[in-house]
């Protein structure tokens, strides 16, 4: 069998094949590291283990609940 048919069926999985499980607090972390000035989503995700995908839905989640939690002007009962 040619050598480059061989190397076709090689995976290889990094973490023993287990998900990995974050914390609220390092959830938090890592999109607030994504929020910091000239702060690559890639490189962060890269960095943490998880998928760009993943930090840019949870970046958004993060942006659109601070922008709903404008003060009333009226203190609820």
């Amino acid at each position: 069998m040619p050598e480059h048919m061989l190397m076709a069926n090689v995976e290889i999985i990094t973490n023993g094949g287990h998900r990995r499980r974050w914390s609220a607090a390092e959830k938090l972390r890592i999109v607030e590291e994504t929020l910091e000035d000239h702060a690559s989503i890639s490189i962060v995700a890269r960095r943490n283990g998880v998928a760009p995908s993943w930090s840019r839905v949870s970046r958004a989640l993060l942006q659109n609940s601070r922008r709903s939690k404008i003060p009333s002007a009226h203190p609820c009962c």
